[in-house]
């Protein structure tokens, strides 16, 4: 398995736009708002691609196409949101509800549903909105051991703590 960090080209846009519904084939990830990671096999066949569009200055939107999920490593993932949170306090995730693969992995890697938005994708398909703050990341060697602050629980009165 090959990565690169490199701006996706022709194939990694037609790769994308297959896998999530959204036309990147006009896009130039060589702008300094994309970040880029590709996973390549053996023989030079995308087998997933992850992006981070910096949607502002604190804020970078992810998305991820994969086909074979042994190309995103944790080492990978270590790589990437370590390149992302040195210039972002968060990260977010638009995930289409029907999605329960896409949903389950979400949460695996640690982000919190924060809501639902109507036709917010493309501006005609629904999203469940997920973020992650620098310190919920799983994948950053100083937060691996460290607790995440946990807001459903009671306080000391009984009340529920405020989110």
């Amino acid at each position: 398995m090959r990565h690169s960090f490199a701006p996706f080209g022709p194939a990694e846009a037609h790769f994308l736009s297959v896998g999530s519904g959204i036309d990147f084939t006009q896009t130039d990830f060589t702008q300094p708002q994309w970040l880029c990671v590709s996973g390549y096999d053996d023989d030079g066949m995308i087998m997933g691609l992850c992006m981070f569009e910096f949607a502002n200055w604190f804020d970078a939107h992810f998305s991820i196409v994969i086909a074979d999920r042994r190309c995103i490593t944790r080492r990978i993932m270590q790589a990437m949101f370590t390149a992302v949170f040195s210039q972002a306090t968060r990260v977010t995730a638009f995930v289409e509800p029907w999605n329960a693969d896409a949903l389950r992995q979400a949460k695996l890697m640690g982000f919190v549903l924060e809501g639902f938005g109507r036709n917010l994708i493309e501006g005609n398909r629904d999203a469940c909105v997920f973020g992650m703050l620098q310190n919920e990341c799983r994948y950053l060697k100083r937060n691996r051991h460290e607790p995440v602050a946990d807001t459903s629980k009671p306080v000391s009165d009984g009340r529920r703590a405020a989110a």
